[in-house]
């Protein structure tokens, strides 16, 4: 059932799109939509298993670990700047 359906991940963010065959999509019976429900489930576990496993960091994350380095530099300089000899 899953197989017109697929997931995509962007490699740049975050982001997960859900590629579907149409905006309207019938299941024959509430089973039906259950069973898929699952396997999707089960995709959505997989892929956050391997972000896991790959240790992948958001592009958030990268971009806060930036910012906390230059506002440390900026605070060292400043605290060099007004303490002469203190870099030793």
């Amino acid at each position: 059932m899953f197989g017109k359906f697929s997931l995509l991940r962007d490699e740049d963010s975050p982001q997960v799109a859900l590629v579907s065959p149409s905006p309207i999509v019938v299941f024959e019976t509430v089973q039906e939509l259950t069973e898929w429900v699952q396997e999707l489930m089960e995709m959505v576990s997989d892929m956050a298993a391997e972000d896991l496993k790959t240790g992948t960091k958001s592009p958030l994350q990268q971009v806060y670990a930036l910012q906390v380095i230059e506002e440390w530099q900026n605070l060292l300089q400043k605290t060099i700047k007004d303490n002469p000899g203190a870099e030793k």
